[in-house]
């Protein structure tokens, strides 16, 4: 998509159509009275009659004078954030006639500039991604040039938050493209390849391979590719801040290319869907190719454990033990819950390669869903401020996350009978919270936040400037905590 900044009236502008936004109680006063006087006076009777709802989220096409206005419901003024500017931006453009090839936004919402710039370019990008790859016709939107209008003064901080908004959505997409690949498409060592093109001046990036897994004794991770003929590969992608840091934080993203449960295997209803099972790790791979931009001043080191999880001869059988890399054993009671095994020593390895912080994010359990359904992805932690710092990233950067508690009990639960720990509580209680559980005694005590994605790892419909597919949930924000330090 090609941006461009300017100032002065939307009146008279080269455009296929003004994108207008409208807030709740809004008289037709100040800009809005350009707006008006370009369509006859259609914008006061529109709102006085009711015909356009500003509480809600359906925009209204206008047509006047051979030129099209796009009324897009903005709610109330006091309320109006990042995630409400970037879900407007993202409306608009699904709204747009598909003859259009150009629009103006009318930037009004009062926001910081930049932030502004960047939720409007976040939003079209996101919104216009679509996941039918593969379709021999693809409808793709015609949009060409987005003219974004605002003050004379704010012209360059909008023109830095609108690329800073294009290389998140691009790193979005991405990441969503990659999860959204068909699993055959996608194998652990196409995933590396892919991982290995990110690299350049900023980020580096290396492939540990089985004899290495072997060497650093990753029983956890090897545990898991056993019943694959496909060859585990453990991901390390590295970024060093320009000046020395004191922090390295690390990203571990559970890297499941495809997840059949294992010998414990997953009823066959939409299990289509588990190639998307290695989204963390794709999100973790789309959020260090921003790096290069952002340059963020903090060490940040990515890391994706990656494998099938398939049954087969050599696969692992509910009742085995498997050691890993920190010397803890571990009873899989069920090998559908792998994706703990492999982040085990996923955490292990950034603690060892020097991480003062860790986030592991991850679509691990189906509890969570039920917990908080597909809109909100599940925070749990060991420490506090960290976990804070986490959603508070998550808030600037317009994702919806909520923090879960993990008391002691939790971890108590996962305690094995023959071996330190089991994979799994044996009860159905508490499930994303034993499963946070069980990770906790591998960040040990590094500051450590989970992020349990499995909900909002995809879409089931578009929505806002979210198509259905893969979601790229958490990817934003793990930028955004990168970039605060």
């Amino acid at each position: 998509m090609n941006y461009g900044v300017a100032s002065g009236k939307a009146v008279g502008r080269k455009t296929d159509a003004i994108v207008v936004e409208v807030f709740e109680g809004e008289k037709v006063n100040g800009d809005l009275k350009e707006i008006d006087a370009l369509l006859g006076g259609l914008l006061s009777q529109v709102l006085a009659s009711g015909e356009f709802d500003p509480k809600s989220s359906k925009p209204l096409l206008l047509y006047a004078g051979g030129g099209r206005v796009l009324l897009i419901a903005a709610g109330k003024r006091e309320s109006y954030d990042f995630e409400k500017a970037a879900q407007t931006a993202g409306t608009a453009v699904r709204a747009l006639p598909n003859v259009c090839t150009s629009a103006t936004f009318v930037l009004r919402g009062g926001l910081d500039p930049r932030v502004a710039g960047q939720a409007v370019s976040e939003g079209i990008g996101l919104a216009l991604f679509r996941s039918d790859f593969y379709k021999s016709e693809r409808k793709d939107s015609k949009l060409e040039r987005i003219e974004v209008l605002c003050s004379k003064a704010d012209v360059r901080a909008v023109e830095r938050g609108i690329e800073d908004g294009s290389v998140l959505s691009e790193a979005t997409n991405f990441a969503r493209r990659l999860a959204d690949e068909p699993s055959n498409l996608m194998t652990p060592s196409m995933l590396a390849e892919v991982a290995l093109g990110v690299a350049n001046d900023a980020v580096k990036v290396e492939v540990l391979e089985r004899a290495d897994m072997e060497r650093l004794a990753m029983g956890g991770l090897l545990g898991v590719a056993k019943g694959s003929d496909e060859p585990p590969k453990f991901i390390v992608m590295r970024y060093a801040a320009a000046k020395k840091s004191k922090v390295t934080i690390a990203l571990v993203g559970k890297g499941i290319t495809f997840d059949t449960g294992g010998i414990s295997i997953k009823p066959s209803a939409h299990m289509d869907e588990m190639k998307t099972d290695m989204s963390g790790g794709a999100n973790v791979i789309g959020a260090m190719k921003t790096l290069s931009h952002f340059r963020p001043n903090v060490n940040v080191l990515g890391i994706v454990p990656a494998t099938e999880n398939m049954p087969g001869g050599h696969a692992i059988k509910p009742g085995d033990v498997l050691r890993a890399s920190n010397g803890k054993t571990i009873e899989v009671l069920n090998t559908d819950a792998e994706g703990r095994l492999i982040l085990a020593d996923g955490l292990t390895y950034a603690r060892n390669q020097g991480a003062t912080h860790l986030v592991d994010i991850a679509t691990l359990t189906g509890a969570i869903v039920t917990a908080l359904g597909r809109v909100t992805t599940g925070v749990m932690g060991n420490d506090q401020p960290w976990v804070e710092a986490v959603l508070a990233a998550a808030k600037r950067a317009g994702e919806k996350m909520w923090q879960l508690p993990l008391f002691s009990e939790y971890a108590d639960m996962m305690k094995g009978d023959i071996s330190d720990l089991k994979n799994i509580s044996g009860s159905t209680e508490a499930g994303s919270l034993t499963a946070a559980g069980f990770l906790q005694a591998f960040a040990e005590g590094t500051p450590w936040a989970h992020l349990d994605i499995a909900g909002t790892s995809r879409s089931q419909k578009d929505l806002g400037y979210m198509a259905k597919g893969a979601t790229g949930a958490g990817l934003r924000t793990m930028v955004e905590l990168v970039r605060a330090g």
